[in-house]
């Protein structure tokens, strides 16, 4: 008898080697066999059938019955695998930042070519939402894995804000979507859409802004004037603290302001760093030491006097913290 295969959904010399020859049974042979080659692939497929029929040798006419035709299914064994983001948590970047890379994967198989579309998308116009050209540059497109390609890569570009806005806190957010991923045997997480925070590094930004202020410091120190250091002795206003936030004034301050305001106008006399490359500064700092070490020895002796302690123990005790230990509070 005659055996040829017939196309199905599988074709010919695409999806399998035809056959067609005779099958020849000698005496006493219930049983025989012939191999069809099948083709295979890296790119996946849905299952595919082809047919092979059996026919009269001489008049190529199809054998009468049921069991002269069969159908042969191609099953399809390659994984394209899943489409997913590596970073499954969401991902955080400064707005100093050029731009932002998310990583996409494919996972559990990695047979064939799969293509899956991405766009960013605007989640609102609510507070707190990135805006499409002024937080971010709108992207979309196209990944290609080849086949084995399991990671790629996409940048979106991160608008740089202008004047006050980019000294302020920022925290606004945009997605990032994958959708349409082909082919059918390819599967898309569920997780098809990834969340972009552009936020400010609260450290980063505080150890920025009191580099700010110690370079303003430095250069309102070198436009100190020696007559502006007694208009700042009397002067007492809020100040800034390490945070930022300006600090009122309290009581005590006050007190203590108006207690030492002689010491203060004392200490003016000495000159500002800059005047002379810092050698005036130098000396009357040591002459303005001396003289508040004299004093706080004169009172001391005083004092040890009406309270009748030895002048040893005065001077090891009183004097020795009198002029030692307001040092620390100096700085």
């Amino acid at each position: 008898m005659r055996a040829c295969t017939i196309d199905g959904d599988a074709k010919a010399n695409e999806d399998y080697i035809p056959f067609d020859g005779i099958i020849e049974f000698g005496n006493g042979e219930h049983t025989k066999t012939f191999a069809v080659g099948i083709k295979d692939d890296d790119n996946w497929e849905p299952d595919e059938d082809f047919f092979v029929q059996l026919y009269e040798p001489n008049t190529n006419k199809e054998l009468v019955g049921q069991d002269t035709k069969t159908r042969v299914t191609i099953i399809d064994d390659d994984k394209p695998g899943q489409i997913c983001f590596e970073n499954t948590k969401g991902i955080k970047v400064a707005p100093t930042e050029a731009q932002c890379e998310i990583k996409v994967t494919r996972k559990n198989g990695s047979d064939g070519r799969v293509t899956v579309d991405y766009e960013t998308i605007q989640l609102g116009h609510q507070e707190h939402v990135a805006q499409a050209g002024k937080h971010y540059e709108e992207t979309r497109g196209q990944l290609i894995f080849e086949n084995q390609e399991t990671e790629k890569s996409v940048f979106v570009k991160i608008m740089q804000l202008e004047g006050d806005e980019n000294d302020e806190y920022s925290d606004n957010a945009f997605g990032f979507q994958l959708k349409n991923v082909h082919p059918e045997g390819a599967k898309l997480s569920k997780k098809s859409l990834q969340i972009i925070n552009i936020v400010t590094d609260l450290e980063m930004k505080k150890k920025a802004d009191a580099y700010a202020q110690l370079i303003a410091k430095l250069d309102q120190e070198e436009e100190k004037t020696w007559g502006s250091q007694f208009i700042q002795a009397c002067m007492l206003h809020p100040t800034k603290g390490d945070d930022g936030e300006i600090q009122d004034i309290e009581g005590l301050d006050a007190v203590m302001h108006f207690a030492t305001i002689g010491w203060k106008l004392f200490f003016s006399v000495i000159p500002p760093a800059h005047y002379f490359g810092g050698i005036p500064c130098f000396f009357l700092s040591l002459a303005v030491i001396g003289i508040v070490t004299f004093v706080v020895g004169e009172f001391a002796n005083l004092f040890g006097c009406v309270l009748g302690i030895k002048p040893g123990v005065t001077a090891i005790t009183f004097v020795a913290l009198g002029t030692s230990l307001p040092v620390p509070y100096l700085y």
